[in-house]
């Protein structure tokens, strides 16, 4: 049976190989100009038969979004935007217990040239003080010292001590001048740092098919379809590709999703001609300069709360359309916090029991979570974090993987939507195969490589991932600490 991913027009079926299907229709030789196209044809057809879950390449490669190199170079760099901080409080340097008493000033040492002479700043609304414009702020050390005035007309009034100890935020509220004045509030720009990453060394795979292997394939064709009923009304350009081949680029797919996700940068090891081996900096290395937080019980709040720590301000709550990429311990962790949180509301029963008299069936589950002001949040299954490979990577709580409950948040609504991409080289994708008695097509006389019953497959390919604003992304990771 087919099944159609109508966004991308492909359907996908699977069956036994026919006459007609022979070099010419075949997938690889349809597409061999083109290997970029190749590829992200079969991300789409795994995706449309559920034949595998690679989320990384299906939002980048799978949704167009590959930044390709030019010219001679493996390197990428970027500007980083650094979102303007409060400034800080480094040093007390008032000796006063009762600092602005008598209306008198006093001085305060932030971390930042911040902050303009007649500009009011605050870290109590309820409090304001005003840099003074007779005594210009001046370095010293470690900051930078601010004369300033409390704003009050009562000589009683003074500024507690507690504000002018080291680690007190202070932002700019605005600025007030009198009669002829020169001065005025200055504009603070957002700082900009610069970040470099690197395309790691060449992903190859390689697998012999003997002449015995199973004679199934599958065929990927395009599709017209009615977007009145939103079915299928033709068929065309139908191309086929055995399933030996289907595995062999499942497996190829599968490491470029671990290298992707799993990779760390390193140049200091080395390959068997002597060279160096790079490796870049995978998703995972990446999101670990972001937002990271540990949590003991997953819930709503939680979710809500360490959301706006990583959103608050700068994507409006309504314009947010955050994916959490977790594995299936956190789909389940994700569906308890939420059943929890709807206990004793009224559900109408058709939403969750099926069927009737002796063939009843009961469930549901919570797979998007609908935010304050219309944002969303939309679980998205990371195989790759339910793999059992050792017992020092099971979570003492659970007994499962412990990446199978770590939540991985990325935020892919409105600019931040161009956050993820994939990079390449142009045309890095090679792949070709090597001809026994048997091929990829049926094979009827004409030239061969070698004697063997079988026939062999190579790839290679270079990809990396790069990732705009780390700022903008965050991880929730279960702690194994009662």
């Amino acid at each position: 049976m087919a099944n159609l991913n109508v966004s991308n027009k492909l359907v996908v079926s699977e069956g036994k190989r026919l006459s007609g299907m022979v070099d010419t229709n075949h997938l690889q030789m349809f597409l061999q100009e083109s290997p970029e196209k190749f590829n992200k044809v079969l991300t789409m057809a795994f995706a449309s038969r559920n034949i595998q879950s690679n989320p990384l390449l299906e939002l980048t490669e799978g949704r167009g979004k590959v930044r390709f190199l030019e010219g001679n170079t493996d390197f990428w760099t970027w500007d980083q935007q650094i979102t303007p901080r409060p400034a800080v409080v480094v040093e007390n340097v008032e000796s006063s217990t009762t600092p602005g008493i008598d209306k008198t000033s006093f001085k305060i040492k932030l971390d930042q040239d911040w902050f303009s002479q007649g500009e009011t700043i605050t870290t109590d609304k309820e409090l304001l003080i005003r840099v003074s414009q007779l005594v210009a702020p001046y370095k010293e050390s470690n900051g930078w010292v601010y004369t300033v005035d409390l704003l009050t007309d009562n000589a009683n009034d003074f500024y507690p001590t507690s504000y002018l100890q080291p680690g007190t935020e202070y932002v700019r509220m605005f600025g007030v001048y009198g009669e002829e004045a020169s001065q005025a509030t200055q504009l603070n720009f957002e700082g900009n740092i610069k970040l470099m990453n690197s395309l790691p060394d060449m992903i190859r795979k390689q697998h012999t098919v003997t002449g015995y292997v199973e004679d199934r394939v599958l065929t990927v064709s395009s599709a017209i379809v009615d977007p009145k009923t939103n079915q299928v009304v033709e068929l065309s350009d139908s191309k086929w590709i055995s399933r030996a081949e289907v595995k062999f680029w499942k497996e190829v797919n599968e490491e470029k999703e671990n290298s992707l996700f799993y990779s760390r940068g390193s140049s200091h090891i080395r390959g068997e001609s002597g060279y160096a081996v790079r490796t870049s900096y995978g998703f995972k290395q990446q999101l670990d300069w972001g937002h990271v937080e540990s949590y003991n019980t997953f819930s709503e709040k939680l979710l809500r709360e360490f959301l706006m720590d990583v959103f608050f301000g700068r994507v409006s709550s309504k314009n947010r359309n955050v994916v959490l990429l977790t594995g299936e311990y956190g789909f389940m962790l994700f569906d308890d916090a939420f059943k929890r949180a709807t206990n004793g509301f009224f559900m109408n029963s058709d939403k969750f029991v099926t069927g009737s008299g002796m063939d009843m069936g009961y469930g549901f589950q919570f797979t998007k979570y609908y935010t304050i002001n219309g944002g969303t949040i939309t679980l998205k299954h990371l195989p790759s974090l339910d793999t059992r490979i050792t017992n020092t990577m099971r979570s003492k709580k659970t007994g499962y993987p412990k990446e199978s409950a770590t939540f991985y948040i990325l935020d892919l609504s409105g600019e931040a939507a161009d956050n993820l991409w994939m990079v390449k080289q142009r045309d890095s994708l090679h792949y070709g195969y090597i001809i026994g008695t048997r091929a990829p097509w049926p094979l009827k006389g004409g030239q061969i490589s070698n004697a063997k019953d079988g026939y062999t497959m190579i790839a290679r390919d270079r990809i990396g991932l790069h990732i705009e604003d780390v700022s903008m992304t965050g991880k929730l990771v279960l702690s194994e600490n009662s």
